[in-house]
């Protein structure tokens, strides 16, 4: 799983199936639980990369619905996209 393949919106990630290819949402408020692809019932697997995100109304929902700590790196140079990772 690439971090091209993951894309955040207001409600989770949005991510492909490693064995289907069908795209799956990890609900915000759920991150941290089991997740399975609602076509094949593969395991999904919790991201293991920084996620960007790259506007303030996503950002809100992850920081306030997520249920796991939320890492933000502004990047450098002055970025205006924050990244975020779950912490292990």
């Amino acid at each position: 799983m690439t971090k091209h393949s993951i894309e955040p919106d207001d409600r989770g990630l949005v991510l492909p199936c490693p064995k289907c290819g069908q795209r799956n949402r990890m609900i915000y408020a759920r991150l941290g639980q089991k997740f399975r692809c609602a076509q094949c019932h593969t395991k999904l697997g919790s991201p293991g990369e920084p996620i960007e995100v790259k506007t303030e109304s996503v950002f809100d929902a992850l920081a306030g619905q997520s249920t796991l700590p939320v890492l933000v790196d502004f990047g450098q140079n002055g970025a205006d996209h924050a990244k975020w990772s779950h912490l292990k």
